[in-house]
């Protein structure tokens, strides 16, 4: 039996008589009208399925994208050491030369 608004009218009509108007009133307040969209348990549960799913596949791009930061973040770390440790050697190796100059000058006076 398809429910159409007359059956829902004749509905309230036997409520409003067996229930009294308030509690008739109030139950068909709670009841969707007709068209109305109404989630079922399956389309609930579809929705719970989906979002186990959904959460599965975040953490799995998030563990690839904390790799990939790890790795970028190191490939920097790696190119800024290479880069400040040439300096360092060279400035030593100058200090060397000029040290050795100096002593060496020393010794010839």
């Amino acid at each position: 039996m398809a429910v159409d608004e007359r059956s829902r009218h004749e509905l309230y009509v036997k409520l409003q008589e067996v229930l009294g108007p308030e509690p008739a009133t109030t139950f068909m307040e709670m009841t969707p009208p007709i068209g109305s969209d109404v989630a079922t348990t399956q389309d609930v549960t579809s929705v719970r399925q989906d979002m186990a799913v959904i959460r599965v596949d975040l953490h799995k791009d998030m563990e690839l994208l904390r790799f990939e930061l790890l790795a970028a973040f190191r490939g920097e770390l790696n190119t800024a050491l290479t880069s400040q440790m040439k300096s360092i050697v060279f400035a030593n190796t100058s200090l060397f030369v000029a040290f050795a100059g100096l002593v060496w000058s020393l010794k010839v006076f």
